[in-house]
């Protein structure tokens, strides 16, 4: 065998192919969108390069304008959970998540969640409390309702009451 003619080959680039992501799904922690829910961004990033470290780069919007972003670890294939919590939110607020894949080397395709509007949280009242003015509570006392109120919705500037008064039950 005589191994001194040498042959040239073709040159042969690898390229690295950019990670892409699942739509993401957003939803609150009741379903309900209350403005005491946190917000949960789901999605899932896929690489072909299975030794590449990814990341993904997530934007919360709030009325179509960005109101907060950053970055956080992700395995390949795995679902990831990026959570918004409630103090940012407030009633009729429209809200959506985007994710945009990184594996070091490029940026896959970013996508956007639909988006959800925040809803108003029912007021609460308690401690309800009834009295009369008289201790045997005969027909000529006077009866008093008292009550704790409290709105998980800071907005709110109003606080009306709407009081039934029942007899017999």
């Amino acid at each position: 065998t005589d191994w001194s003619n040498f042959v040239n080959s073709s040159q042969i680039t690898i390229t690295n192919t950019a990670p892409n992501t699942t739509t993401p799904t957003l939803n609150s922690t009741s379903i309900n969108n209350y403005t005491t829910n946190d917000l949960k961004c789901y999605f899932t990033i896929n690489d072909d390069n299975t030794g590449d470290t990814l990341t993904a780069n997530y934007t919360w919007y709030k009325n179509g304008a960005t109101n907060q972003s950053g970055s956080e670890s992700v395995t390949n294939g795995a679902q990831k959970t990026i959570t918004l919590n409630s103090g940012n939110t407030t009633k009729n607020e429209n809200w959506a998540c985007q994710i945009t894949p990184y594996d070091e080397s490029n940026y896959g395709t970013s996508k956007n969640s639909s988006n959800i509007t925040i809803l108003n949280t029912a007021p609460n009242a308690t401690a309800i409390t009834l009295t009369s003015s008289d201790s045997l509570n005969r027909t000529n006392a006077t009866l008093t309702g008292a009550w704790t109120f409290s709105d998980d919705d800071s907005t709110d500037s109003e606080q009306n009451n709407e009081t039934k008064w029942y007899k017999n039950g």
